[in-house]
């Protein structure tokens, strides 16, 4: 029986299409589940009546008691995966809190995100070191405020709201009498960035110019890790538009394949 290279590469082809949209859907239902999973959790905790300052306190003392434990418990946790290292998505930080800061700002995120606060990962500068401490601001009432889960910290202000990264930054040596006993002094609000424009050389240095084009001074406030929260849907965006592609590609053998068919002679 003769196989051709055509059918073979149809065959492949077909493969291709079933597999990814098969992870589409898996992907579609595991960002479903850890949707409703902290949609569950944020009802356990506030309630409609709240303003969004006493739900983003509520929020935060819950994440803090959520996590502590947890971080306790697999701090050694020597673990390494694939899951681990590249589909560590909220449900995974909910369970093992094992990215100690970043895990504790993550899960508050979410939450925070699904009360329809606006949200934003803020990587503290000690120093010349930037991301020795990953905390959080939320907009509250119109601004941005700080929000540290790892410590269930909250700085508030005379007037009864919460304080800003500046606000703080600018006077921390009023707002540190606020910090619990075991926070590190190194933590001192210095300085304060959103998103790595270097984590991925070439790539990320040219996202920012392009975005830079269109939101000017705002990319610097720009949190590009708090659009991706969601590690399932983000991976399920991705293979979308790789499916579009993929589709887009298939359409154009198939026309191709049609178009020589009807230039061959007739028997």
């Amino acid at each position: 029986m003769h196989i051709s290279k055509a059918w073979i590469a149809s065959l492949g082809l077909a493969f291709t299409h079933g597999a990814v949209l098969m992870a589409i859907f898996v992907l579609s239902m595991l960002s479903d589940f850890e949707d409703q999973l902290y949609d569950n959790l944020l009802v356990s905790v506030t309630t409609p009546d709240m303003t969004q300052q006493e739900m983003a306190l509520s929020v935060l003392h819950a994440t803090h008691q959520l996590l502590e434990p947890r971080s306790q418990q697999f701090q050694l946790a020597s673990y390494d995966s694939v899951v681990d290292r590249m589909l560590r998505s909220s449900d995974t930080q909910l369970i093992d809190a094992k990215g100690n800061c970043g895990s504790y700002t993550h899960v508050l995120a979410r939450l925070l995100q699904r009360a329809g606060i606006v949200v934003r990962i803020a990587q503290m500068k000690c120093g010349d070191v930037w991301g020795c401490h990953i905390l959080l601001e939320a907009k509250i009432d119109g601004r941005f405020v700080s929000l540290d889960a790892l410590y269930d910290l909250a700085f508030i202000k005379s007037n009864g709201q919460l304080a800003s990264f500046s606000e703080v930054s600018q006077n921390w040596e009023h707002y540190q009498k606020q910090a619990p006993d075991d926070y590190k002094n190194l933590y001192a609000y210095e300085d304060v960035r959103y998103t790595n424009w270097n984590k991925i050389p070439i790539l990320m240095p040219m996202a920012k110019q392009v975005l830079g084009v269109f939101l000017g001074e705002k990319i610097e406030t720009v949190s590009v890790r708090s659009l991706v929260l969601n590690v399932y849907k983000t991976y399920m965006v991705a293979l979308l538009v790789l499916y579009v592609l993929l589709f887009g590609f298939t359409a154009y053998l198939i026309m191709k394949r049609q178009y020589r068919r009807r230039l061959m002679p007739s028997a």
